[in-house]
């Protein structure tokens, strides 16, 4: 997760350049203090540059702008909110050894009309040849979704460059966004 906000920059330089108005979706960063101060009161993985990315930016200001091209980066407080509402609801379902993921460790930072991005955390089992994949929740869907935040971030990447975009996201011809999901992410069909 070296260079997360180097990365996620990248992203919002490339939308300005192709004239979105974008920086008012963003919300000003949380202090580092505040932060800290509640990852404490949770189990979530949670390492340092997510620290440092919420004390950037507090996510995006509206669930619709998809920063992640269909999906939104939560704010803190609605990754807490999802997470909460999501391990009393969604995760109960599951049992877990059957799943080989403990929810509770997970944190979900983007989202978009019911379903989640979970980052995952170091020893999962569900995929573990991945390290720390993106794990993707919702509507009946618990799977693997990118090898890595860096994975999803190329993945991105080459989406907004090939897609059709709009203020609020971007569209890619489906069998596009299949080739370029699974050249960053090979790892994940394979699940």
């Amino acid at each position: 997760m070296n260079n997360l906000i180097a990365r996620i920059q990248k992203l919002i330089d490339f939308r300005r350049e192709i004239g979105q108005p974008i920086d008012h979706h963003f919300l000003p960063g949380l202090s580092r203090e505040y932060l800290q101060e509640k990852v404490s009161q949770y189990s979530f993985y949670f390492p340092a540059e997510l620290i440092d990315l919420y004390a950037w930016h507090n996510g995006t200001n509206e669930q619709d702008f998809l920063i992640f091209r269909d999906m939104a980066w939560l704010s803190f407080e609605n990754s807490v909110s999802e997470y909460e509402l999501n391990l009393e609801y969604f995760w109960s379902v599951f049992n877990s050894s059957d799943i080989n993921l403990e929810p509770a460790r997970m944190f979900p930072f983007a989202g978009f009309e019911g379903f989640c991005l979970y980052l995952s955390y170091p020893g999962q089992a569900m995929c573990p040849n991945l390290g720390l994949p993106i794990i993707a929740t919702g509507k009946g869907v618990l799977d693997p979704y990118f090898t890595s935040l860096d994975s999803m971030l190329d993945t991105v990447e080459e989406w907004f460059t090939v897609g059709q975009h709009s203020e609020y996201g971007c569209t890619v011809e489906e069998t596009l966004e299949r080739q370029i999901w699974r050249k960053y992410n090979s790892e994940v069909f394979g699940v």
